[in-house]
Formats: C-alpha cells, sequence, structure tokens
C-alpha cells in the first residue's frame, strides 16, 4: 500500500485527548481507524493519506492555496474570535469535527510530538513557517476548548 504516512492510531488518541475527555478520545480515535482509515493503514500502524496528485501525474509544487489575512481586522480581534468559536463548542460538536477527516486531524496531531509535526507538514506540503502558524492557531483553540471545561 501506498501513500503518505500521516498518524498512528496512538498520536490521533493523543491529539483528540487535547479537545475531548480521555476516554471520548480513545472511543473516538479506535472508531475513526475502524471506520475511516480503514484498509489505508501500513504494517506500522500509520493511516496512509493518498496523494491525490501524484496518483494524477501531478507534480508536488507546494501548498494548494494561499490564505490572505484581512488587514482590516487585528490579530487580536482573530484571535479572540478563534476563542470564541473553539469555546463555545460542545463536547458533542467536538466529536463530530473529528469524526471526519479534515485538516483539524493534521492540526491536532502536530501539537502531540515535534516528529509527528514534521511527518505532517511535509505530508501537507507546508513550509516550516506556515507549520509554526497553523501549531500556534491550534494551539491557541486547545487553550480555548480548556478553559471553557
Amino acid at each position: 500500500m501506498t501513500g503518505k504516512r500521516l498518524f498512528k492510531r496512538s498520536e490521533l488518541e493523543a491529539a483528540f485527548a487535547l479537545i475531548l475527555p480521555p476516554a471520548t478520545a480513545a472511543e473516538c480515535a479506535a472508531r475513526w481507524f475502524s471506520e475511516i482509515a480503514g484498509d489505508d493503514v501500513d504494517e506500522g500502524g500509520y493511516f496512509l493519506c493518498q496523494d491525490w496528485q501524484a496518483q494524477g501525474g501531478m507534480g508536488d509544487d507546494g501548498p494548494d492555496l494561499l490564505a490572505v489575512q484581512d488587514a482590516a481586522v487585528s490579530q487580536t480581534e482573530r484571535e479572540a474570535s478563534e476563542q470564541r468559536f473553539w469555546a463555545g463548542l460542545s463536547v458533542e460538536d467536538r466529536v463530530e469535527l473529528v469524526m471526519r477527516f479534515s485538516d483539524l486531524h493534521f492540526a491536532l496531531v502536530a501539537l502531540v510530538s515535534d516528529e509527528a509535526a514534521e511527518r505532517l507538514r511535509l505530508a501537507a506540503g507546508l513550509t516550516p513557517a506556515q507549520a509554526a502558524r497553523r501549531r500556534e492557531q491550534m494551539r491557541r483553540a486547545v487553550s480555548a476548548v480548556g478553559r471553557s471545561q
């Protein structure tokens, strides 16, 4: 089986535990690997993300999009908005977010360890600066969730 190694179940569980109660995180990680990862797991237990660009014969020329921030919105306002969003999510809302596959998984698992962060940075095609920004944003989200509980 080919694909980019993203994360193991234990890493996903640790990531989910950053925003969910531990027992819920363990249950969600087990369910996620069963329902979503399925057969896309290598012999080392890593979930493999299929590289649709490579499968389509396209080269990996970097990130697919560039996010531009509105200069009229200050960093303080942006962070306050993020905090309100994350702090306002119930446990059920957060379970719903983690029980699909999205960029949230990359951002959360990147907080588990530097090794995981680098693996996911490379898989996502991010520059080190982009990955550092993403990790800091996710740290703020985790902090907001923790303060809301």
